[in-house]
């Protein structure tokens, strides 16, 4: 191959790397009034400065190494732990204060997609509901 055709060929592959990263930062959501309201439960002294903090840290940590794990693969429960396991990592490097922005945000996140998601059930349970009354 020439180096021509190494050259584009190299250019390909960054295009697709930074494409699928940038797929997975977008999947993870930007702060919100929504999301606030989500996790007052849990972080009830929570502000928007610290949400897009914690998000800042957990979207530059967690794409040095491998991509975004969407933090609703795993339960709230798990992910103080699975952070901890890769803190311990001496290649990862993170401190205890990014552990815990980065372990918050992925429950944060992982709430607020419970969440979304009993929204949409009662929005569909409202419209077969609907649809019923008038049929």
């Amino acid at each position: 191959m020439t180096n021509r055709g190494q050259s584009k060929g190299l250019t390909a592959l960054l295009y697709f790397a930074l494409t699928a990263v940038a797929g997975c930062v977008a999947a993870i959501p930007h702060p919100s009034e929504v999301i606030l309201n989500d996790v007052k439960d849990r972080y009830p002294t929570l502000t928007m400065e610290e949400l897009a903090q914690d998000r800042s840290v957990f979207v530059e940590w967690c794409t040095g190494c491998h991509l975004l794990e969407a933090p609703r693969k795993f339960p709230v429960e798990e992910w103080h732990a699975i952070v901890e396991k890769m803190a311990t990592d001496e290649e990862v490097g993170f401190n205890e204060q990014e552990a815990e922005q980065i372990a918050r945000y992925a429950i944060i996140v992982r709430i607020h997609w419970e969440e979304e998601k009993k929204r949409k059930e009662e929005e569909r349970a409202a419209k077969r509901e609907a649809r019923k009354d008038r049929g």
